[in-house]
């Protein structure tokens, strides 16, 4: 019986007919796999608001695919339009490529796709070598203006730790586990 059925099928489709609707799997949409990628983030992320955006940005560029038909090609040629259209960083190539890749693993295991096309495409070589320090007029302005607010003056002190040590404001606020 299998190798009448597979041979009813195979004539069918050299005929060009479909299978019936019922046994075709409906393809999921983009908006779809990234909207359950921004569920994700808001329930894992400390600060979600940057990966939020970046996932806007691409559901704006993919909106009208489905999640199956994006192929690397697809996905490399946009980033690198961004990058030289947006002037974007290798860093923000990389973050938003990060995005992508987490929206196709759980959409992978959600069952919704079968595969992660950017498994194709490697990540942008970074050179994390230019370092920018406030110039004094800079600091200057920076102190006068923390000094002017009394809510912001208690914070002195956290200006002169990150301006010594280049931590950011983020690492600085991590809890100590």
């Amino acid at each position: 019986m299998a190798i009448d059925l597979y041979r009813k099928r195979k004539t069918e489709a050299l005929q060009g007919k479909k299978l019936p609707e019922t046994l075709r799997r409906p393809l999921v949409p983009f908006a779809e796999i990234a909207d359950d990628a921004i569920d994700y983030i808001k329930r894992r992320y400390a600060q979600p608001a940057d990966e939020v955006a970046r996932m806007h940005v691409l559901m704006e560029w993919f909106t009208n695919c489905a999640a199956e038909s994006l192929t690397a090609r697809d996905i490399e040629v946009r980033l690198e339009a961004a990058r030289g259209k947006n002037h974007w960083e290798p860093s923000t190539v990389n973050h938003h490529h990060s995005l992508l890749s987490l929206t196709y693993r759980l959409a992978i295991r959600d069952g919704k796709v079968k595969e992660n096309p950017l498994r194709g495409i490697c990540r942008t070589k970074e050179s994390n070598c230019r370092v920018r320090f406030l110039t004094i007029k800079e600091e200057k302005r920076l102190r006068i203006a923390i000094r002017s607010k009394p809510v912001w003056a208690e914070h002195e002190s956290e200006l002169d730790l990150a301006l010594h040590t280049g931590l950011r404001r983020t690492d600085m606020y991590k809890r100590l586990l």
